[in-house]
C-alpha cells in the first residue's frame, strides 16, 4: 500500500512519515521505494500527496497532512461566510481586516457602530461611515446625530469616517453698507447672502431690499434684485435691479404705492398735488363729487401666515362717481360697482404659510406626517422630509421630533420617518430594551433572548423567551448567561435524570445506570453512566442510580469477583469456598482460604460453604472429595490423623465408588456431583 516503503536491499518496510508521500510504487500502489514531503499548496494523507481545494493555496508550509492546513487570504472588507467557500463582501455596515482561513473553517465580520453603518464593506472600524445631510456636522468623534451648522456657515452632504470629524465652511465676510442674511442649516455657498435695504437706497420706499449671493467658496456674484420694491403711498419704483429706487409721485398724478407707476388724474378731474396717493385727490375746479366707499380686503387663507391682496381692476372701486354738469347729484355709475357706496371685494394676491405648512398656489396646505416646516411667514412650496434619526408623527408639525438615545432610523423618504416606531434599537444576543424607549441591557432573573431589533415606544417583548418549567439562567447580568436556550438549565440530584429534550421534570426510570447530581441544559438530555456488562441495577428509587457501587453481580457458590470490575465471576480454586454473593461494581469479591492441609474442588457446589473444605480421597485413580461436615446420612466416614471426614452417600447419583449397606447399595460423591 501507500502507507509504507523500502528502499532496495532494505530488510524491512518503514512507515511514511508525517506529511510525506510514498514514492516509486507500481501500478498498484505497492512495492513504494521511497518518499518524498508535500510542498507548496499540497497536503499528504495515508502516503499519498493531494492538491490544497481550489482557491485554498496561500499556505505552502511544506509538510502540512491535511486539508484543514490549507488557506485561502481574504483582503480586508472581505471574509470566509460559509466553510470551504470563496472570500465573498462583508457588506454595507461591517468591516474586517484582511486575514487568513483555513479550509473548513469560517471567518466573522463585525457590524460597525451604531449610526455609522452607511459606508460600504471596510476593512477596519475606521472604514464605517455615517450620512450627514446637507447643513449639519459632526461635531465630535463617534457621534450619532448630527448638529445644525451655525449662522453664516454651510455644508453639503457628506459622510464621515468613524473616529473623525466633520466642520462648516464660514461665509465670505460682509461688504461695507451690506448685512448678514440669517439662517443656520445651510447647505451650499450659494445660501451666503448679502442685503441692503431698500430705503438705504431711496427715502420714498417703505420695502424691499437688493441682494448679493456667493456664487463660490471665494466670491461673490452679482446684485441682484430678490424683492419688488415697494414704494410708499404717494410715491411710485422707478428703474430695475441693482438701479431700482422710489419717487416721489409729481403734480397732477397720483401714486397708490406700492409698485405701482404714477397715474395721471382722470379727464375733468386733472389736478393734484405732489405725493398724492388716491384718485379721490385729483380734484376740478367745476366737478368735485367723490366716492365714499372703501375696497374690501381679500380674506387670508386657513394656514396661512400672511396675505397679500390685488387691488379692484378699474378705476371705479377707487372713484366711483362724479357731479353732473350742473354739480348738482351723482353722474354716471362706473363699472365694477353697483351703487355709488358699494364695496369692492380684493382678491387674493400672494401667501405665506404658518410653520407646519407650505405653500400651494394661495392657499397653505398642512405638512404630512414624516415632514415638517418650521417657520411663520414661509414660502417654501414644499416641506421637507425628516432627516438623520428624528421623526414627525403627527401632521403640521413645525419640527421634527428626536428618537430616543441609542435609537436610530435607516431611510430617508417621509414613511421612514413618519412614527416614533420608525425610530429602532438593535439588541445583541443576551440583551433586551425592558422599558420603552430604554438601552438594550441584560437585568438578573432567569430568561434568554436572540439578537433582535425594538421599535422606540416597545419593550423587547415576546423577543424574550422564559425558561421551560424547572429550567433556570443564571440569575447573573451576565449577556452571555442569557443569550441562548441552552443557558436555560434544570438541577437534577444524584440517581435522576432528564429523559427526554426539555422534560420538565428529572425522574428515575429503570435500567441498569447511575449519575451524581449534575445539570441539564434545555433541549438536552442527561449523559448518564452505564453499569458495565453483567453488573445491573434493581429498583426506581434516586439512591439506586446515584453511583456505580448501584450496579451490582450476582456471583453463585464456589465463585466471586477476583478484581474489582470484573464482568464476569472466577472459581474461586482449590483449597478456598464462596458462599453466593452479591458484589458492587467498582469493588472485589471475597473467597475463604481453608485450613492448612484441607482444600476444596474449587468451583460450584463443592466450594460453596466453610464444610466443602475437607480431604481428598483417591480410588481407582478418580478423586472423591470428602468434606469436614456431614451432609449425608448414611456417611462415607473416613478418620485420618484422628480427624473423621466424609464422604456424600447416596442412592440417586452413580459414583465410582458404591458401599452396599443392607440391602441398598450408595454410590460415594462429592459435591460436585449433585
Amino acid at each position: 500500500g501507500r502507507t509504507k516503503y523500502s528502499a532496495a536491499g532494505a530488510s524491512a518496510c518503514s512507515t511514511v512519515s508525517s506529511g510525506y508521500y510514498t514514492t516509486g510504487c507500481n501500478t498498484s500502489n505497492n512495492n513504494c521505494t521511497g518518499q518524498s514531503q508535500c510542498t507548496g499548496a499540497t497536503y499528504c494523507s495515508s502516503g499519498v500527496k493531494n492538491n490544497c481545494p481550489s482557491g485554498y493555496d496561500d499556505n505552502t508550509t511544506a509538510g502540512k497532512t491535511a486539508a484543514s492546513s490549507c488557506q485561502i487570504s481574504c483582503a480586508g472588507g472581505t471574509y470566509v461566510a460559509t466553510a470551504n467557500a470563496a472570500c465573498t463582501s462583508v457588506g454595507t455596515g461591517y468591516y474586517k481586516a484582511a486575514h487568513t482561513v483555513n479550509y473548513g473553517s469560517t471567518s466573522t465580520r463585525s457590524a460597525c457602530p451604531s449610526g455609522y453603518d452607511d459606508g460600504a464593506a471596510a476593512s477596519a472600524q475606521s472604514g464605517c461611515k455615517i450620512s450627514v445631510s446637507g447643513g449639519k456636522y459632526i461635531a465630535t468623534a463617534n457621534a450619532t446625530s448630527a448638529t445644525t451648522c451655525p449662522n453664516w456657515t454651510y455644508k453639503g452632504s457628506h459622510t464621515v469616517k468613524y473616529g473623525s470629524t466633520s466642520s462648516c465652511s464660514a461665509c465670505i465676510d460682509v461688504d461695507s453698507g451690506w448685512s448678514k442674511a440669517s439662517g443656520t442649516g445651510w447647505t451650499s455657498y450659494s445660501s451666503c447672502k448679502e442685503t441692503r435695504a431698500a430705503t438705504s437706497i431711496s427715502s420714498y420706499c417703505s420695502s424691499g431690499q437688493l441682494t448679493k449671493t456667493q456664487s463660490s467658496a471665494s466670491a461673490w456674484g452679482t446684485a441682484t434684485v430678490s424683492a419688488t420694491f415697494q414704494a410708499d403711498p404717494g410715491a411710485y419704483v422707478t428703474g430695475s435691479g441693482a438701479s431700482s429706487s422710489c419717487s416721489r409721485c409729481g403734480a397732477n398724478d397720483y401714486c397708490a404705492g406700492g409698485t405701482a407707476a404714477a397715474k395721471d388724474c382722470p379727464s375733468g378731474y386733472p389736478n393734484s398735488a405732489a405725493g398724492s396717493s388716491l384718485i379721490t385727490q385729483c380734484y376740478s375746479n367745476t366737478k368735485s363729487r367723490a366716492w365714499t366707499g372703501s375696497q374690501t380686503a381679500c380674506t387670508k387663507p386657513t394656514g396661512c401666515y400672511s396675505v397679500t391682496c390685488n387691488a379692484c381692476s378699474g378705476e371705479a372701486c377707487s372713484y366711483v362717481a362724479y357731479s353732473n354738469s350742473t354739480g348738482t347729484g351723482d353722474g354716471t355709475i362706473k363699472s365694477g360697482c353697483s351703487t355709488n357706496n358699494a364695496s369692492c371685494q380684493q382678491t387674493v394676491n400672494t401667501v405665506t404659510a404658518n410653520a407646519g405648512r407650505y405653500v400651494s398656489g394661495k392657499t397653505c396646505p398642512v405638512c404630512s406626517v414624516g415632514t415638517y416646516q418650521g417657520t411663520n411667514g414661509a414660502t417654501v412650496t414644499s416641506c421637507s422630509v425628516c432627516s438623520g434619526n428624528t421623526y414627525a408623527a403627527s401632521e403640521g408639525m413645525s419640527a421634527c421630533s428626536s428618537c430616543p438615545s441609542g435609537y436610530s432610523i435607516s431611510g430617508t423618504t417621509a414613511a421612514n420617518h413618519d412614527a416614533k416606531s420608525d425610530c429602532k434599537i438593535s439588541c445583541a444576543a443576551g440583551t433586551q430594551v425592558v422599558t420603552a424607549d430604554a438601552a438594550c441591557t441584560t437585568p438578573a432573573d432567569s430568561w434568554y433572548s436572540a439578537a433582535h431589533t425594538v421599535p422606540a415606544g416597545s419593550t423587547s417583548g415576546t423577543n424574550v423567551k422564559d425558561c421551560l418549567t424547572n429550567y433556570y439562567t443564571p440569575d447573573t447580568t451576565t449577556r452571555t448567561d442569557h443569550d441562548s436556550s441552552t443557558d436555560c438549565k434544570i438541577s437534577c440530584s444524584a440517581g435522576t435524570r432528564i429523559v427526554s429534550a426539555n422534560a420538565t421534570s428529572c425522574t428515575t426510570p429503570s435500567g441498569n445506570w447511575y449519575i451524581g447530581a449534575h445539570s441539564v441544559s434545555q433541549g438536552s438530555t442527561s449523559s448518564v453512566n452505564s453499569c458495565l456488562a453483567n453488573y445491573t441495577i434493581s429498583g426506581t428509587a434516586a439512591t439506586n442510580h446515584d453511583a456505580a457501587n448501584d450496579c451490582k453481580i450476582t456471583c453463585s457458590g464456589g465463585s466471586y469477583i477476583a478484581t474489582a470490575n470484573n464482568t464476569s465471576c472466577s472459581p474461586v480454586g482449590a483449597g478456598f469456598w464462596a458462599a453466593a454473593s452479591t458484589v458492587s461494581q467498582g469493588s472485589a469479591g471475597l473467597r475463604n482460604a481453608c485450613a492448612d492441609g484441607l482444600t476444596t474442588i474449587g468451583s460450584g457446589s463443592g466450594a460453596d460453604e466453610a464444610g466443602d473444605c475437607g480431604r481428598v480421597l483417591n480410588f481407582n485413580g478418580e478423586k472423591v472429595y470428602l468434606r469436614s461436615d456431614k451432609k449425608t446420612t448414611p456417611s462415607l466416614n473416613v478418620s485420618i490423623s484422628g480427624k473423621t471426614f466424609y464422604g456424600n452417600m447416596g442412592t440417586g447419583v452413580d459414583g465410582a465408588l458404591k458401599i452396599k449397606s443392607g440391602s441398598t447399595t450408595y454410590s460415594v460423591y462429592d459435591d460436585s456431583m449433585e
